[in-house]
């Protein structure tokens, strides 16, 4: 973990100014978000999407970062670290909805985080507003920390921090990546060798229910054959395609259509 937060570091160093500000930001508002909370009163709802994972990772960073600066106060070993960051993990709950028409890649992926990292998450097989009540009432959760950012929707008026809507249990939304642009994602991903879900891989760029998700057509590609394959989302060049597989027609490709 230690390792993650060097590599995270080096990278806030080497890429450009808006990138870096964007990177450096997300931490700052978790860290202000833990300050004020505590971990154990933060819920992180995770969806096994690209930008729920960078959330996950910029918490594992942001949590590592105050333990390391904790050990150093109190002038414990460094062998003390593991320890100390894995019981700060370990009082922090993670949210995940279950439903029957998500893709079997999202469900591998989301239990594959939770062995490898430890998380603390309860499963819930309910709509988003009774799970999100049910674990305030049962942990005393009063902020969700999630991994939105401006273009999604209802984004337009979000902030940092920002209540829940009318006619929902009051929570707060901390929103760290929300200023993120689509290619930072796949920066923050790939240059700190992270995993992501495979479906990524194939060709889709924005992941919902298998009912309403395809491949992002601006990300097809045609041999000469006539056959048709699909670039990695991180191929993608115009980031306001991210959607173009979400029930939003794309009308012109931002990649090379032939191969």
């Amino acid at each position: 973990m230690e390792d993650l937060v060097a590599r995270f570091d080096a990278l806030c160093a080497r890429v450009d100014a808006d990138m870096r500000c964007a990177f450096q930001r997300s931490i700052e508002v978790l860290d202000r978000a833990i300050d004020i909370l505590g971990l154990d009163k933060i819920c992180f709802s995770f969806n096994g999407g690209k930008d729920s994972t960078v959330v996950l990772h910029l918490l594992r960073i942001a949590v590592a970062k105050r333990v390391l600066a904790s050990l150093a106060r109190t002038q414990q070993p460094p062998e003390a670290f593991e320890a100390a960051y894995h019981a700060a993990m370990q009082r922090m709950p993670v949210l995940y909805f279950h439903t029957t028409d998500q893709f079997a890649e999202v469900n591998d992926f989301i239990s594959h985080c939770i062995a490898t990292y430890g998380l603390q998450c309860g499963v819930q097989a309910c709509s988003f507003m009774e799970g999100i009540q049910n674990i305030m009432d049962k942990r005393g959760v009063q902020a969700f920390t999630m991994g939105v950012r401006k273009g999604d929707p209802f984004t337009d008026d979000l902030e940092h921090f920002a209540p829940s809507s009318k006619g929902w249990p009051a929570f707060f939304r901390v929103n760290p990546i929300l200023l993120w642009k689509y290619e930072y994602v796949w920066v923050f991903l790939q240059e700190l060798q992270l995993e992501y879900c495979s479906l990524y891989d194939q060709g889709y760029t924005s992941l919902g229910s298998i009912h309403n998700t395809v491949r992002n057509p601006a990300l097809a590609v045609t041999d000469a054959t006539g056959s048709v394959s699909y670039l990695p989302a991180y191929r993608l060049q115009d980031g306001s395609s991210e959607r173009c597989g979400r029930g939003r027609v794309c009308t012109k490709s931002t990649t090379s259509t032939n191969v």
